[in-house]
């Protein structure tokens, strides 16, 4: 099993109140990573101003397209319970500059 970190950077659009909206998807993936062992080390950043939002989550998984599976899973469920939507998910594409849907970074370690 490899660990592999899934992250996404979005634009956020319509948040009167980021920082407790960002509070309230942090606290969905905290309660998403501690009811799925293959799930661990959530971490989130925003630079308010600019409305721009980085949610990553480690994810233990067989092969990378699983992981990235189930990391895209999370984060978009976690964005969701906190009443978030997101309407246009499946056609982001990483290439295009002014929608960023994910990174994906792959740390190659091996989980114990």
């Amino acid at each position: 099993m490899n660990v592999i970190r899934v992250e996404q950077t979005f634009a956020v659009l319509g948040s009167l109140n980021l920082d407790a909206d960002t509070d309230r998807v942090m606290d969905e993936l905290m309660l998403l990573v501690e009811a799925d062992d293959r799930l661990s080390d959530a971490d989130m950043s925003a630079t308010l101003a600019e409305q721009i939002v980085t949610i990553s989550v480690a994810v233990s998984a067989s092969n990378f397209d699983a992981a990235r599976e189930l990391g895209d899973a999370s984060i978009r469920a976690a964005i969701h319970a906190a009443g978030g939507a997101t309407p246009s998910w499946a056609e982001a594409e990483p290439s295009n500059a002014n929608s960023v849907r994910f990174e994906v970074k792959a740390e190659h370690l091996e989980v114990a």
